[in-house]
């Protein structure tokens, strides 16, 4: 079943990032930490597929991905598809304090865009999900629900009872 967001073009940026990434640069090395961005390049391209989708690196351990036509439910189910294939990947992550493999957190946005929206309203919203999901223990994905005309609030996806802290 299509929700409303389907039926109209959407976007919606993840932002996702590396866990202790610093930490994992001085532990290992920046040969290693250069490796370990290829390995959450290589789980973010393989999770998304679409022609009119567009994945890039958004800082030093920072990725965006921008999903067109894509509803939260969309963006959520790949979000956690990327989760899962760098968490396959099992990257060492000795350094970490929260879990001995890197893992990603990721905050997300939707928006069904119109011509008084602006792009950085848009990227503000999925920084602060992505800063909610590191203030709230890392290694979680977090959405930033917002409607045309309606405040902003947050809904943390923490998926309970699937390994996420």
């Amino acid at each position: 079943m299509a929700t409303p967001h389907a039926r109209r073009p959407s976007l919606v940026p993840h932002h996702g990032r590396q866990r202790f990434f610093k930490k994992y640069n001085e532990f290992y090395g920046h040969l290693a930490g250069d490796d370990c961005i290829r390995q959450a390049a290589d789980a973010i391209g393989r999770s998304v597929g679409r022609v009119s989708d567009v994945a890039a690196r958004y800082g030093g351990e920072e990725f965006a991905v921008i999903l067109p036509n894509t509803d939260s439910s969309g963006a959520l189910n790949i979000a956690r598809e990327i989760k899962e294939r760098m968490e396959a990947k099992a990257v060492p992550h000795a350094a970490s304090t929260i879990r001995e493999i890197v893992t990603l957190s990721f905050g997300l946005a939707t928006v069904i865009p119109h011509q008084a929206y602006e792009a950085e309203t848009l990227v503000a919203l999925a920084d602060k999900a992505l800063y909610r999901s590191k203030r709230d223990g890392r290694d979680r994905i977090t959405v930033a629900l917002h409607e045309p005309g309606a405040s902003d609030t947050e809904a943390d996806c923490g998926m309970k009872g699937s390994g996420v802290r």
